[in-house]
């Protein structure tokens, strides 16, 4: 038994051959004191259980094979990123955006693999995000305190950008060679659309637990998406506390620079 208030009366204008259309129907509830009311449920919902398993096999399969293993190693760089400053900053209370960040990698490896495919790359946008706000305000303090006690205060991503533009990277990495703002600009820019529903063409859409189901295309998109994430978010930590790699373990330097041209390499000050 499921239980739930009255609807108003105004939530029940559409006519019952509508909510039939609609894959609705009427169902009696419990209702405060044990009064029965009326209310309109879909009929899926029923099924929520049933559905829920089969998905969650789905899910362990998916994990398992070749497709779960290319999104599990889609973040090998930015993990080794976020367990160095973690280890570094401990004491520091920005630390909570590189926790943060780390948080949204395992939210990406549980949703993807029950094919919560948008809310995959709404997570990776917050991971852009955390790793943006930790860059800076790791090194301000008080800025930082304000943010967490005044809702209306807040950096935005345009003037932590300019900030590392004209301290970080002057003198020190050329930011145009290596497109690092441009590419995050436009990484962040793509998962923005999905956010705010500008671009929803090749987003998968549910409307039952049913439709929860692997969708090849959209999660060859969501693993595509992945890569790029961790090697904007790893070029990104790397040009900015690239003084920190030579502290590196010989193996997480390996991973973070695998992949990579020489060229970038030497641009982005990584040396052993």
């Amino acid at each position: 038994m499921i239980f739930m208030p009255c609807l108003p009366n105004r939530r029940r204008q559409v006519t019952r051959k509508q909510w039939k259309i609609h894959g609705f129907e009427k169902c009696s509830l419990t209702h405060g004191a044990g009064r029965m009311a009326e209310t309109d449920l879909p009929i899926e919902y029923a099924n929520a259980t049933a559905c829920l398993t089969k998905n969650t096999r789905d899910a362990v399969e998916f994990a398992r094979g070749p497709e779960g293993e290319r999104l599990a190693r889609a973040f090998t760089k930015t993990t080794c990123w976020c367990s160095a400053l973690l280890e570094q900053y401990a004491d520091n209370p920005a630390s909570i955006h590189i926790a943060g960040a780390w948080s949204e990698v395992v939210n990406i490896l549980a949703l993807a693999p029950f094919a919560f495919y948008r809310q995959s790359l709404i997570s990776m946008r917050i991971l852009l995000e955390d790793v943006l706000a930790f860059s800076y305000y790791q090194s301000h303090p008080v800025e930082f305190a304000t943010s967490c006690t005044d809702p209306d205060y807040w950096i935005s991503k345009k003037k932590m950008l300019e900030f590392h533009q004209r301290h970080t990277w002057k003198g020190k990495i050329d930011v145009e060679r290596l497109g690092i703002v441009a590419d995050f600009n436009r990484l962040y820019s793509t998962l923005s659309q999905v956010i705010h529903a500008q671009s929803t063409a090749n987003v998968s859409i549910a409307q039952s637990f049913e439709s929860f189901s692997y969708d090849t295309n959209q999660v060859d998109r969501v693993c595509s998406i992945a890569e790029n994430t961790d090697d904007a978010v790893s070029v990104f930590l790397s040009s900015v506390f690239w003084g920190l790699f030579p502290e590196f373990p010989p193996e997480s330097q390996k991973i973070i620079i695998g992949g990579w041209p020489s060229t970038k390499v030497r641009g982005l000050q990584l040396r052993p």
